[in-house]
């Protein structure tokens, strides 16, 4: 069995504990593929710098921008830009929530959103289903 090292990346070593399933061995490699996924997310400097600076930005500047359109063919990594722009929006301390094409109209999308900014940060009392 392919058995990775802890704390050591990139090096296998091979072994056969009794302990160890093919089930640890396949949590093990998506922990360390998902790693090294956030670590080697390479090709998006621009957007994220953009946002980054969009985010220390005064809410009256006119430079602000209060909505970025992330469009593109399946796989080319926008779900994982808009998670990497979640989390600076959640390093900077402001309120974020996350929708997609699942929600069939407009007010679906604002009960979504509502729900998840009142789970987080009980600004909500109520908002219709």
């Amino acid at each position: 069995m392919l058995f990775p090292i802890s704390g050591v990346s990139g090096y296998w070593h091979f072994t056969t504990p009794r302990h160890v399933t093919i089930s640890h061995i396949r949590l093990l490699i998506h922990i360390q593929f998902h790693r090294r996924q956030q670590q080697e997310f390479v090709g998006r400097d621009e957007p994220l710098t953009l946002f980054r600076e969009n985010l220390a930005l005064y809410v009256d500047d006119e430079r602000r921008r209060f909505m970025f359109d992330v469009f593109g063919q399946g796989g080319v990594g926008k779900t994982s830009l808009l998670r990497c722009f979640s989390q600076l929006a959640e390093s900077a301390g402001y309120a974020r929530a996350w929708t997609d094409e699942t929600h069939e109209d407009v007010l679906a999308v604002m009960a979504s959103v509502a729900k998840q900014l009142d789970q987080n940060f009980r600004t909500f009392s109520s908002f219709p289903p």
